[in-house]
Formats: C-alpha cells, structure tokens, sequence
C-alpha cells in the first residue's frame, strides 16, 4: 500500500513539474521540459499495475462475498423451493414490525407481488436476503430505518425504496431491482467492499439516494460498486460521498463503474479519495452526464483505465477542488461540454487514448489546463482554457491531432 501511495504522489509531482511557468523560448529549456515529461508514460503504467493488483485483491473480496451469498440462497431455496403464488405460503401485505418484528421474517413469510411496510427503526441480528420476486419493500412515516449488516438483493424486480439502510447493500445474481429515495451506509459493516454494490446483475435502477460511508478499515472501499458483469444499470440522482482509504490510498471510489452500457446520470461525488472510475477490460459504452466530482484530496475527479473498445461519454461533467480533473488513460472517449476548474494541478490529462474534447472548459488549475500524452489524430476543438498557473494547454509525443476554435492562453509546447 506505501508503494501505491508513493507512487501515486511521485505521478502527480511529476506531472506537476511537466512544464515551467514562464514561456519556453531556449532550446536548453524545450529540451529539459521535454526530457521531464518523457516519464509520463512510464509512471502512468506503473501507477495502473499498482492498481491491477489492488484490483485482485478486490476480486477475491468479491468472490468470497459471492460464495457467502450463493451459500445462503441455496439453504433458502431448500425451504422455499417454490415461489409460485399458488405454491407460496404467505401474506401479499405485511407491516412491520406490527406483523413481524424484523425484515427477513416478513421476507420469509411473504408472497410475491407483494408488500412489506416497515415503520420506525429496526434491528437486523444477521444478514437480511431478499430472495422473493417482485417484492416491494417501503418505508412509511417518519424516517424508517433499519440497523444490520448487510442487505441483500438477490430476486428479480425487487424495489426498495424510501429507507435509511444503515447496512451495506447487495444486488446480485438479479435484474430489474430498483433502490430508490434511500440513504445507504455501511459505516460499522465488516463484510463488504462498498456501500452499495451491484453484482453480476443488470437492468437496475438507483435513483434519488444518498451512499454515505464507505470506509471500513479496509483500502478497497467504494460508494457504488458495479462490477465487470453488471451491464445495463441506471444510476440517477445521486450522492456518494465519505470514502477515504487509509493513508490516502486513491483505490477509493465514489462511483466505481466497471461493466458495459452502464448509464450515470446526475450524480455528486462529495469528500472522497477519487469521484468517478472504471477499471477493466469490461468498461465498454458506459455513459456519464451532468456528473459533479468535488474537493477530491487525494486524487482526480473522473479517472478512467480503458480498454480499446471503451467508447466512454462524459458529457457536462465537472471536477473542481480535486487534485486533477480528468484522467484517462487507454481506449476510446468523448469529453463534450465538460469543466475542470480550480483543480490543485491539471484540469485534465489524456494519455494513449483516441478522445475528442469539444466544448469544454479547463481555467484556475494549478498547474495545466489540458495535457495531451500519446494522442494521435484526434480532434480538440472549441474548448476553452486560460489562467492555468503553468501553462493552458500542452500535448508530448502526439501527432495529427486536429487542434482548432480553441481559446487557449499559453502553451508549454505543441500548440
């Protein structure tokens, strides 16, 4: 974990230092900042195999947590062996606790299509499974609760909505969940990597909640967590926030999104160690749009390791306060109508991708603007970057990108 930190900090010092304040006018100058950013690309990877194996660490977590899961649907399914309406012994309405005094024995004593209605605060004393389709589980009154571990989702067409889960939660195995309205924390959970994760599962809905504290003890933590087989989900409206990894460890993220044809619409990453990320092979087609990454402290706002067929959208997103704005690195994106403002060093760094910049805006960082490493034949247009404290915009080892209708104050080398 040290060396992940040093070289986290040594990567951004270095990228820091790429240029010099003042205009590059003498060849010995050209030839020292060049001879600087020749490492980029070097720290780059080494800095994404640090993460690939902090990322297999996070893959034995998740098999472990899948087993445990899989483990317990296969005991459940020996006592509910049919969930057929007909065949199921159970209410289609249950109030708790009026009925019942915990959530898993509604569940356990409910039919599907049905109802469960929770009122006040309870107490789960183990894991709570949600093993019944298209059940509805929803809060009345003022502020339910409930107080566990962990709950999890593992039936299809499921809703939850309008709860305070002080419990990690878990979408898996299924399709058409849908979370809505609720506030997810994981603040005293000891099993899981996230706040709220989702599953070799696809075709969800999360919408209008707020994920609050990831943080366990553990480097690997995330707000939302959608892994390389989840494809299809919704994430919409919402807030994830508290997940700092010990000793600043930029592992941590507000939104991890891995998997294809995931949509994140709308969504604030708040007092986190990175905002938005995807990591993987599996990263194809994801979209994020009218994203907001705020006061990252330890690393960037939006940061994305891409395979060649990623065809990532970030569309008006914006990264202010962070440490950089936009990082990617690999593959294939777009950066339409996007911001990076006030960031402690660049607005945005782009290294051996295909991407087209268009109509964005990168002003006040405190280092560059824009800062283009191994991008060739692309297009940088209409985008608008000054005040940067060293230089607006810069591009190293790049060739037959189309740089046009730009307004760019100063530039170390390339323009």
């Amino acid at each position: 974990m040290k060396k992940l930190l040093i070289c986290s900090l040594a990567f951004l010092l270095l990228v820091f230092a790429s240029c010099q304040k003042e205009n590059v006018t003498s060849p010995e100058m050209v030839q020292n900042e060049l001879k600087s950013q020749e490492n980029i690309n070097v720290n780059a990877l080494q800095y994404k195999a640090l993460l690939e194996k902090n990322q297999q660490k996070a893959d034995a977590e998740l098999l472990i947590l899948a087993t445990e899961i899989e483990k317990l649907r296969a005991e459940r399914s020996q006592r509910f062996h049919n969930y057929g309406k007909s065949a199921r012994v159970g209410s289609t309405v249950i109030n708790v606790p009026a009925d019942y005094p915990t959530l898993q024995l509604a569940v356990n004593n409910s039919q599907p299509g049905g109802k469960i209605f929770i009122k006040g605060t309870l107490s789960e004393p183990s894991n709570v499974i949600v093993d019944v389709p298209e059940l509805t589980i929803q809060g009345q009154g003022s502020s339910p609760t409930i107080n566990g571990n962990m709950l999890m989702i593992t039936a299809t067409g499921v809703t939850v909505q309008n709860l305070k889960l002080n419990m990690a939660t878990v979408i898996s195995g299924t399709t058409k969940a849908k979370l809505m309205n609720s506030t997810i924390s994981a603040k005293n959970n000891t099993g899981a990597i996230g706040v709220l994760m989702v599953i070799n599962s696809s075709n969800n809905e999360i919408k209008n909640c707020t994920i609050d504290g990831a943080y366990a003890g553990s480097s690997y933590e995330y707000g939302l967590f959608t892994d390389n087989l989840s494809n299809k989900n919704k994430v919409e409206n919402c807030i994830a926030k508290n997940t700092f990894g010990p000793l600043g460890i930029s592992a941590s993220s507000a939104f991890r999104i891995d998997g294809a044809d995931n949509s994140i619409t709308n969504c604030t990453a708040l007092n986190f160690s990175r905002g938005f990320s995807s990591f993987g092979n599996a990263c194809i087609n994801n979209q994020f749009k009218g994203c907001v990454a705020n006061n990252s402290i330890n690393d960037s706002g939006f940061v994305f390791f891409l395979p060649t067929q990623s065809n990532l959208n970030l569309e008006n997103c914006t990264a202010s306060g962070s440490v950089n704005g936009f990082f990617i690195l690999g593959g294939s994106s777009t950066v339409s109508k996007c911001t990076a403002n006030t960031n402690q060093r660049l607005g945005a760094l782009i290294i051996n991708t295909s991407v087209l910049i268009e109509k964005s805006t990168f002003n006040n960082n405190g280092g560059l603007g824009i800062y283009l490493f191994g991008v060739n034949n692309n297009v940088i247009t209409k985008n608008k970057a000054v005040n940067n404290s060293i230089c607006d915009f810069n591009q190293t080892n790049c060739t037959g990108n189309t740089i046009t209708d730009n307004t760019f104050g100063t530039s170390c080398t390339g323009l």
